[in-house]
C-alpha cells in the first residue's frame, strides 16, 4: 500500500510530510470473530526527520464494531488515538522506505476496549 510508505529522501533538509485523510481499514487485517471496524478511519499528523531519527506524530479516529457485553448485539465504539508519537532509527531502515502500517495498526488496536456495552453503558437488557 503506497499510502503507508515514507520515503526518507523526501524528508531531507528539514522537510515535513503531512498525513491526512480517510483510509480504508483493510490494512488492519483483522481476523477476529467479534471485532470489526467501519470501512474507513481518519488519520492526521506529520512525519519528519531529526538527526538520525524518523518521527511520526499522528492522531487517528476510527469506529470499532463489537458485541455488547450484556445483550450481545453489535454496537459501535469510537476509537481515538491522540497525539501519538513513534520514532524509528534511520539506520534500521535499509531500503530508505518505511512502511508504517504496523505502527498505525498497533496504535489503533491498543485503544480498543476489551468490552463494550450498547447505548453508552445503558443496555436495556441489564438487570437492575
Amino acid at each position: 500500500m503506497e499510502e503507508f510508505r515514507i520515503y526518507l529522501d523526501r524528508l531531507k533538509n528539514g522537510s515535513i510530510e503531512k498525513l491526512g485523510g480517510s483510509f480504508s481499514t483493510e490494512f488492519l487485517e483483522l481476523k477476529e470473530r467479534d471485532l470489526f471496524f467501519s470501512d474507513s478511519l481518519e488519520i492526521t499528523g506529520e512525519i519528519y526527520l531529526t538527526d538520525n531519527t524518523l518521527v511520526l506524530h499522528f492522531a487517528i479516529e476510527a469506529v470499532s464494531l463489537q458485541p455488547c457485553l450484556v445483550c450481545n448485539e453489535t454496537c459501535s465504539c469510537k476509537i481515538r488515538v491522540k497525539n501519538h508519537y513513534h520514532t524509528e532509527d534511520v539506520s534500521q531502515i535499509k531500503s530508505g522506505i518505511f512502511d508504517f502500517r504496523q505502527v498505525m495498526r498497533d496504535a489503533i488496536l491498543l485503544e480498543v476496549p476489551s468490552v463494550v456495552e450498547c447505548r453508552n453503558g445503558n443496555c436495556p437488557e441489564r438487570e437492575v
